[in-house]
């Protein structure tokens, strides 16, 4: 089944959403097999990304193992990785400050650039950061203005962060229209299209 016959791609979810449903949120385990799995049978399938992050890195850091080694494990050679991010949390255990966010935001940033030697100077065609290889669900992010901030962050470092609303039966269609309307003012300040 090769998926650019039928008209799309895909990205993996191997081996976070696979393990855990499994019984087991120890994937950070499994993340140097899953990802030489995917670089080598994932592009003749038709794969054209692969997800990290949530539970890997969280299930590390309590195993006293360093999140950005679950990271660094995680990049694969022949295609970008996408990842699980869970906004203010950036995958940590608690709450962190914009400040904290900005932090972790930026030694990603450093590392997935440094994964494929590329260097981080070179500007985009509207003058913005050089694109960075590694697209971060914002997920948890926009119920609440506060979060945007993080969407933000991300951008200002070259990351595609993919917005994802998550549904709440508190939530009205208005609420949701206000975070469109919020993600594609996000966007538009720093010069990006959503």
């Amino acid at each position: 089944f090769r998926s650019n016959h039928r008209g799309g791609t895909m990205v993996s979810v191997f081996p976070r959403d696979v393990q855990q449903e499994c019984g087991s949120s120890e994937s950070h385990i499994i993340t140097p097999i899953s990802r030489m799995l995917m670089e080598r049978y994932g592009p003749r399938c038709g794969f054209i990304g692969y997800e990290q992050g949530g539970a890997q890195f969280q299930t590390g850091e309590m195993n006293s193992i360093n999140a950005f080694q679950v990271l660094e494990q995680g990049l694969l050679c022949n295609m970008p990785t996408w990842s699980l991010t869970r906004s203010h949390w950036m995958n940590a255990l608690e709450k962190l400050n914009i400040e904290e966010v900005k932090f972790i935001i930026k030694v990603t940033r450093d590392r997935v650039l440094k994964r494929y030697t590329l260097d981080g100077t070179a500007l985009g065609p509207n003058g913005q950061s050089s694109i960075v290889p590694y697209f971060p669900y914002n997920f948890h992010a926009g119920n609440v203005p506060e979060q945007d901030e993080v969407t933000g962050a991300m951008l200002d470092s070259g990351m595609i962060p993919l917005p994802n609303f998550v549904w709440d039966p508190r939530f009205t269609l208005a609420d949701f229209e206000g975070w469109v309307k919020r993600q594609f003012s996000t966007w538009k300040k720093r010069n990006r299209v959503l």
